[in-house]
């Protein structure tokens, strides 16, 4: 994970907003 973040550009941006969404969607299984 900490290597992902680290990617720089365009692809650490894809990376992120993918992670994010992934967040938004599944948040609920964390609670």
């Amino acid at each position: 994970v900490l290597a992902a973040t680290q990617t720089p550009g365009e692809a650490g941006m894809r990376w992120f907003q993918g992670t994010a969404d992934a967040v938004r969607q599944f948040h609920w299984l964390f609670e």
